[in-house]
């Protein structure tokens, strides 16, 4: 099976763990005076559930890319990806 790599995707992983250690860190990030004031107003590092929300999205599909091209290259030759359309179809 052939590897692919998604430099973009890795970029946004990146920036998604971020969001969650700013977001671990903001009692402490609140009290240092240029950030903190900043922090107040960037609203959605507040909480880390914007971080994780990313990262399960991309995990998501790049787990969903795998098993659709490993069932492209072996002996299914896409009856995997046919069944499942037909399911969700019904």
């Amino acid at each position: 099976m052939k590897k692919e790599m998604f430099p973009s995707l890795n970029g946004l992983r990146a920036l998604s763990i971020i969001i969650v250690i700013f977001s671990h860190q903001k009692d402490k990030l609140l009290d240092v005076p240029y950030i903190g004031s900043l922090f107040k107003y960037i609203f959605f590092l507040s909480d880390g559930h914007l971080g994780v929300n990313i990262f399960f999205v991309i995990s998501g599909y790049l787990i969903t890319m795998l098993i659709i091209m490993f069932d492209l290259e072996n002996s299914n030759k896409g009856k995997l990806l046919q069944t499942e359309i037909e399911k969700i179809l019904k």
